[in-house]
């Protein structure tokens, strides 16, 4: 996401200070720190990598931040405001789960925030075969908004990420990498990199072509 759509997005979620606002997958926590900062409101974010949780702990100490799986999210039903999941289906398996999941945290009328992808236009079968992919594993833009409204949600904001952007978030991303194998050659999990790495030199290059990207702003209905 741009700075300006990150900025809208978190103007969207207008929260109360007593309101609690959960990330799941929350990486490095820039949007929860953004919300907290812009509402006053609680934070509880969570993410499995270490590392991505001490950056966000030096970003912002107004979050509870935990390492941990999102599936064993100590939340209550219908206790939260929010409850983001921005590039992290995975966690729960996919969006169905995900969604599944995530709803029953929020209380009515609180806000649901999810990042999915989707098939810009349909993928070849060389380039699905170099992703490792099915074609039923994603539907189109349409086919994603009415998956997400299935689960009593209101749209209300949605910002897809343009195919220049997918191509910048795919250079960063391989570019970071390379830097932390040549940085951290006694990583454990580096011949794992290694081989993301290059299984991404297959599929990225057409990526854009293919795969969209889409953040949701939607509200439980009442």
């Amino acid at each position: 996401m741009t700075d300006a759509d990150l900025a809208t997005l978190v103007e969207a979620c207008r929260l109360e200070p007593a309101d609690l606002a959960v990330d799941i997958g929350c990486g490095s926590g820039e949007l929860l720190a953004r919300l907290v900062l812009r509402w006053n409101c609680r934070g509880l974010g969570i993410d499995l990598s270490p590392f991505a949780i001490e950056r966000a702990r030096q970003r912002s100490s107004e979050v509870e931040w935990r390492v941990g799986d999102g599936r064993t999210l100590d939340v209550e039903p219908e206790s939260a405001a929010l409850v983001a999941s921005i590039g992290a289906t995975h966690v729960f398996g996919s969006l169905t789960d995900t969604l599944t999941a995530i709803v029953p945290l929020v209380g009515r009328g609180g806000f649901v925030v999810l990042g999915e992808g989707y098939w810009r236009a349909p993928p070849s079968d060389e380039w699905l075969a170099d992703l490792g992919a099915s074609r039923d594993e994603l539907g189109d833009r349409r086919e994603l908004l009415a998956a997400i409204e299935s689960f009593g949600l209101r749209v209300e904001e949605t910002f897809d990420a343009t195919a220049s952007e997918m191509d910048r978030y795919n250079d960063v991303w391989r570019s970071n990498l390379e830097h932390h194998l040549d940085v951290h050659q006694d990583d454990p999990d580096a011949s794992e990199i290694a081989a993301a790495l290059d299984h991404a030199r297959l599929w990225h290059p057409l990526s854009a072509r293919y795969l969209g990207f889409m953040v949701v702003v939607t509200r439980r209905r009442q």
